[in-house]
């Protein structure tokens, strides 16, 4: 049985894939699988992934029908055979040593092994180490993994405010299988954001160990162009789904009055978000008395306090907290302009 996983949904990342997958195939562990699903790619992706599974045995590819990355994961865990799982994105590549690294510090205590990464900016070519945390070498367990929960959803104290994104995505990492199999852990089908992080805070609360370590392993390619930064006719919905699967999380496990903040606090951000990759953009034919209409039935929808509190206001960064304190004041078409602005001067 091999030692490692290492599942790669892929959706049109012909430019990037080969470097992904080399880097998988040339890890200085060589006892590992490789498991590549194409999300049904318009380019060369799948043609390029299968030309590396004719030269190692170790790679395996899967096609399936246009499901999202959700169900390419889950079929991926669905044949892994090896102790320890981990995810790769198509388009982000590893360390030669990573798997060994992880292995290293790996014991059938820990549920769940997190590193540190860098993060690639593609447009400048600059790379950055980069950590989820400001803290060094660390087992969370029982007493302190609701803070992997609460940083997932949105910051606290130990959160790398100047990371490029948060503890919640699914790579970094590596999984026992046992334990994703014990408690039937799996990604939300048909949720296109943020569905690693819905995994990851069920993931967190079901574990009894997990190590974290500094030490970078993984390279987070920031695109501009990614799904995080296009325009998304549907967040609406996309963001509905997310706070139902939050409040379900929260309600299954008891954390509605320890974590209502941070729930309250990822409502604002899902609103800003919405407003910058939605409502902002000329892709939307609406008017502007159209669009924030339908921002107000949107936070009505979503029930957004309309009282300023404290203990929300922390839970935001910079920007988000001068957004939260104009929409307190009623001033939902300030914000909104902000963000239009801002859209108009990246044409």
């Amino acid at each position: 049985m091999s030692k490692v996983s290492i599942i790669i949904p892929m959706y049109n990342v012909e430019n990037y894939i080969s470097k992904c997958i080399l880097s998988c195939i040339n890890q200085t562990e060589k006892n590992i699988e490789i498991i590549c699903i194409d999300d049904e790619s318009k380019d060369n992706t799948l043609k390029i992934a299968k030309t590396y599974a004719k030269k190692d045995n170790r790679i395996t590819v899967i096609s399936q029908k246009n499901s999202g990355v959700s169900v390419a994961r889950n079929n991926g865990l669905k044949i892994a055979k090896s102790q320890w799982i981990m995810f790769v994105d198509g388009d982000d590549w590893l360390k030669d040593n990573t798997i060994e690294l992880f292995l290293d510090k790996a014991d059938d205590k820990y549920d769940i092994l997190i590193s540190g990464f860098y993060t690639y900016f593609e447009d400048s070519k600059h790379i950055h180490d980069d950590r989820f945390f400001n803290i060094g070498e660390h087992v969370f367990s029982d007493l302190d993994k609701i803070e992997l929960i609460k940083s997932s959803i949105c910051q606290t104290s130990i959160t790398n405010l100047k990371s490029s994104t948060n503890v919640g995505v699914p790579w970094a990492k590596i999984y026992n299988s046992k334990f994703i199999k014990k408690n039937e852990l799996k990604f939300v089908n048909g949720l296109n954001r943020m569905q690693d992080m819905v995994f990851n805070i069920n993931a967190f609360e079901n574990s009894n160990n997990i190590f974290y370590f500094n030490e970078a392993t993984y390279y987070y390619r920031v695109n501009l162009s990614s799904a995080t930064k296009k325009y998304n006719s549907n967040f609406d919905n996309t963001c509905i789904i997310i706070l139902k699967q939050i409040e379900l999380f929260l309600k299954n496990y008891k954390l509605e009055k320890e974590l209502s903040n941070y729930y309250e606090a990822k409502k604002i951000k899902l609103l800003l978000e919405l407003i910058r990759i939605k409502y902002s953009r000329d892709e939307l034919n609406l008017s502007t008395h159209d669009k924030i209409k339908k921002l107000r039935m949107f936070i009505k929808d979503i029930k957004i306090q309309k009282k300023y509190d404290k203990n929300i206001y922390c839970l935001l960064n910079k920007k988000e907290k001068i957004m939260y304190l104009l929409l307190n004041i009623n001033a939902l078409p300030i914000v909104y302009y902000l963000y239009r602005l801002k859209a108009l001067k990246n044409k």
